[in-house]
């Protein structure tokens, strides 16, 4: 494949990846499309006159170092000045744990609903085997899972649900197993952690 061809492939593709990085809220103008290697082909043709199959075109694109693989998601409300002023946060954190200073935490909670196994069944051919589900509904265990970070150990609590009350009797249940070690705990921002009924527990635990 002529250089100027591999090159023209190297700059599209490059700018689609940016392209795709932008928020929705700053765009101008709507997303280019995903770059397959049939559109490839047809990009090559139309601007270089050129008539290549979907091999070559692969193979120009692994010597230009890009690979197929899955795309992440962006989160576009993340702040880098605030991510960047937790992060030191954290070192700091991180520091005082692996010195032993203090019991790190990591907490989330997993919920699970009770449904139907859809399994198998005879049904009619060409068409979907509908099955309802019944999710969600009541019949459903909340798991509190706390990582312990200085001890490479995991708690697995179940609740029947997740809220203030059981998030205070996670709390309490920490402290009684670790009565004598400064503790830091991390967590998200679910409704429940930023209770007022939460953070006067923990203060009176003495869990930051």
């Amino acid at each position: 494949m002529p250089e100027e061809v591999e090159a023209g492939l190297d700059a599209v593709i490059r700018s689609a990846l940016a392209d795709a990085a932008i928020p929705p809220q700053q765009r101008q103008s709507p997303p280019q499309p995903r770059w397959t290697l049939k559109r490839l082909v047809g990009w090559v043709k139309d601007n270089f006159q050129l008539s290549c199959c979907r091999e070559t075109i692969r193979q120009a694109l692994k010597r230009l170092g890009f690979s197929w693989k899955k795309a992440r998601k962006l989160l576009n409300k993340a702040s880098p000045e605030k991510r960047a002023a937790y992060l030191e946060t954290l070192e700091e954190v991180l520091r005082a744990a692996n010195q032993q200073q203090c019991l790190l935490v990591y907490l989330d909670e997993a919920h699970v609903h009770l449904d139907a196994d859809e399994g198998y069944g005879w049904s009619i051919k060409g068409k979907r085997f509908w099955l309802s589900s019944c999710s969600p509904g009541r019949a459903k265990v909340s798991f509190y899972g706390l990582y312990l970070y200085n001890l490479g150990q995991v708690r697995i609590w179940p609740y029947a649900s997740a809220n203030g009350i059981n998030t205070v009797d996670v709390l309490k249940r920490l402290r009684v197993e670790f009565p004598n070690q400064p503790i830091k705990l991390i967590w998200d921002g679910a409704p429940y952690h930023r209770s007022a009924l939460v953070r006067e527990a923990a203060q009176v635990l003495e869990i930051e």
